[in-house]
């Protein structure tokens, strides 16, 4: 009968620095949601770590980026653009206006309907923010190369085409 450190040598098992085991994950490397969810919540870290000293989210630095690009816009197109809920159109545009980045103005047509204007203050936060985007992009492209990072944007255009619900029998 072979004693208890025996039995422990035989068996090969990775252990982390609590000395947990570590779960072999080598059957994940290969599935594309397993993929996409570890590699969102990197970029979202990344992210962070460049955007919170201006307390803006991903969501945010889109909507100030389609204003910028838009003006005027109407809150409805924004909130499809985004593909986010309306009810959460009206968060994202009140966290915004009350920082002061954007206006809203009911449109003389329809009084239910708003454009969205950039404000001054607004203008110039977003092209800063947009500068320091550039330089989070830039890294990424000394990592992966630049030849990497249009390849991975270019596949992720395509991925976002695919159907929402497959055709699997």
């Amino acid at each position: 009968m072979p004693k208890k450190n025996e039995a422990a040598s035989a068996v090969s098992i990775s252990t982390d620095l609590d000395g947990q085991k570590t779960p072999d994950a080598s059957r994940l490397d290969a599935f594309v949601g397993y993929n996409l969810r570890r590699a969102a919540a990197k970029q979202r870290d990344r992210f962070r770590s460049v955007f919170e000293a201006y307390d803006i989210r991903p969501v945010q630095l889109t909507a100030l980026t389609l204003l910028l690009d838009n003006m005027p816009l109407r809150q409805a197109a924004l909130g499809k653009a985004l593909d986010v809920k309306r009810a959460n159109v009206v968060t994202l545009l009140d966290q915004l206006e009350n920082r002061g980045l954007i206006m809203r103005q009911r449109t003389a047509n329809d009084r239910r309907s708003h454009v969205l204007y950039l404000t001054q203050a607004g203008k110039a936060l977003t092209t800063k923010l947009l500068s320091l985007h550039s330089k989070l992009e830039q890294d990424l492209a000394n990592t992966l190369g630049e030849t990497g990072l249009e390849k991975l944007v270019e596949l992720l255009h395509a991925f976002r085409s695919v159907e929402s619900k497959p055709k699997i029998r």
